[in-house]
C-alpha cells in the first residue's frame, strides 16, 4: 500500500472511531455525567458483578485519577458504593447501590439495548468478520506502538 492509501484509511478509521465515541459521549451528556462515569455504570451492569477501580481502569483504559474521580461522583449520587474485599488490606470493590442498579438498568441499559439492536441488524457472519478484523487491527497497532516505545 502506498502512503496516500494508508493516509486515507487512517483518516477514515479515526473518523469512524470518533463518530462512535461521539455517540457514547452524547449518551453520557444526556444522563448528566462524564463518559467515564457512564462507562463505569455500563461495565457494572453488563458484567453483573463488582469490580475494583484498578479492573475498571484496565478494562476502560481511563487514567487512574479519572476512574477515581468518576467513582467519587457516582458515590455522591449514591449510584455506587465501595466495599472492602475480604482478605485484602485496603482493596475495595465498586458495586451498585439499589438506586444505582435501578438508574443504570433504566438509563444506561438503553445504550446496551440500542447496541444489541444494531448488532442484531447485522448478519452473524458480518459481526464475526468485524470482530476478527478489529482484533487483528488492534493487535497489529499494539505491536507497532510498542516498537515506537508507546
Amino acid at each position: 500500500m502506498d502512503q496516500k492509501e494508508i493516509q486515507t484509511y487512517l483518516l477514515e478509521l479515526n473518523r469512524l472511531d470518533k463518530r462512535l465515541g461521539g455517540l457514547y459521549r452524547r449518551a453520557a451528556v444526556s444522563l448528566g455525567m462524564s463518559d467515564c462515569a457512564m462507562w463505569i455504570l455500563y461495565m457494572l451492569l453488563l458484567e453483573d458483578h463488582e469490580m475494583t477501580q484498578q479492573e475498571l481502569g484496565e478494562y476502560l483504559q481511563f487514567p487512574k485519577q479519572t476512574i477515581n474521580s468518576s467513582v467519587g461522583a457516582l458515590r455522591r449520587q449514591e449510584y455506587v458504593q465501595l466495599c472492602p474485599i475480604p482478605g485484602t488490606k485496603n482493596k475495595k470493590a465498586v458495586s451498585f447501590t439499589a438506586k444505582g442498579r435501578q438508574f443504570a438498568g433504566e438509563q444506561v441499559g438503553k445504550a446496551i439495548e440500542a447496541e444489541g439492536r444494531a448488532i442484531s441488524r447485522m448478519s452473524r457472519e458480518g459481526m464475526d468478520r468485524l470482530m476478527e478484523l478489529y482484533k487483528e487491527y488492534l493487535e497489529l497497532m499494539q505491536e507497532e506502538f510498542e516498537k515506537e516505545g508507546f
